[in-house]
């Protein structure tokens, strides 16, 4: 949304030369999503701490609180967020066992390697990528590039380049770059090459056992 507003001042108020809007421009890594996807992130927003903290702390306390209220408040809060940790912790060894996808290759490799939080978020992008069509529009051996997505409900569909070879696969969603796990496009590829593991260096250590 902000590229979009920055992109209707330049073209409206004619101000491309102007300093503040090139230097807005320069730090666009910082600031659009469009252009920090290259950076893991975990799908967390910069300011998403500081508003969590706040929201947790604020229903708690009354502007007429001291700072001794604060303190005991904030120590309170820790202690929640940290039983809830513990309570996730414990899910993601003993959590629900009943899969949507129990006997394909591909999710029982996720199965063993993911936590179960990780894993059920794997299993509804495995679950997508079957729906999701691919097309390859070039191949030159052991590289090919596909065009996937869905036909009815994708506007916008990615390039997927994979090396069957070195099993190197790269998407312009960028999803494995910025959350550390692989999207619908990638898994759908593996689907049409029949990957049945997936390779190390896609694997990331945060989302293990």
């Amino acid at each position: 949304m902000k590229l979009v507003l920055l992109i209707c001042l330049l073209a409206n108020y004619n101000c491309a030369k102007h300093s503040w809007i090139i230097r807005l421009y320069s730090l666009k890594e910082k600031w659009c999503p469009t252009y920090n996807k290259d950076w893991f992130s975990g799908s967390v927003l910069s300011s998403q701490r500081s508003e969590t903290t706040n929201h947790s702390i604020s229903r708690r306390l009354h502007k007429t609180n001291g700072l001794c209220d604060f303190y005991k408040c904030f120590l309170d809060v820790i202690d929640e967020w940290r039983s809830k940790e513990n309570k996730g912790y414990y899910n993601s060894s003993t959590g629900n066992k009943y899969y949507a996808c129990s006997d394909n290759m591909l999710c029982m490799h996720a199965r063993d390697v993911y936590t179960i939080a990780m894993y059920l978020i794997f299993e509804q992008r495995f679950i997508k990528a079957v729906g999701l069509r691919s097309e390859r529009i070039r191949f030159e051996y052991p590289v090919s590039e596909y065009i996937v997505g869905h036909p009815k409900k994708d506007f916008i569909r990615h390039n997927v380049r994979f090396n069957e070879l070195d099993m190197v696969v790269d998407c312009t969603c960028k999803s494995f770059g910025e959350i550390g796990i692989l999207c619908s496009h990638i898994l759908r590829v593996f689907i049409v090459h029949n990957v049945e593991r997936f390779p190390i260096r896609y694997i990331m250590k945060r989302w293990t056992k």
